[in-house]
């Protein structure tokens, strides 16, 4: 029975964990959005405050780098050092980056287009939908 349970239980783990990813990822878009109010560009750093700098790289967005539950680390880069184009993202950390191989890494770009890495990459919906 343990050997039917154990890794169903710990595949449920790893899907649940995506929730993880996507809630952070979401709060650091309206987090990005709501500096661009302000700034009129988004940011490619993530502090504890919202900084406008001079120029997008000097500009710093308020928002957690990891993960409410810290499974995944945030990231900014912004498309070709663009002020007004960004893609976040959600890097898996310690046995949640061993573990999920379907949907590894979580992106999310200024326009909307969620993307992921690992076996899913083709079908990103099956990562975010879930």
């Amino acid at each position: 029975m343990a050997a039917i349970a154990l890794p169903a239980y710990s595949d449920y783990v790893t899907r649940a964990r995506r929730a993880d990813a996507k809630s952070a990822i979401l709060s650091l878009q309206l987090a990005q959005e709501q500096l661009w109010a302000n700034c009129a560009f988004y940011a490619q750093n993530i502090g504890a405050n919202d900084v406008c700098g001079a120029t997008s790289p000097l500009t710093t967005v308020g928002d957690l780098a990891t993960s409410p539950y810290a499974y995944y680390n945030l990231s900014v880069v912004a498309a070709s050092a663009s002020p007004t184009a960004y893609t976040l993202t959600a890097l898996p950390q310690g046995t949640q980056a061993t573990n999920d191989t379907e949907c590894a890494t979580f992106r999310l770009t200024s326009a909307g287009v969620q993307s992921v890495t690992g076996s899913h990459s083709a079908n990103p919906e099956l990562c975010w939908g879930k």
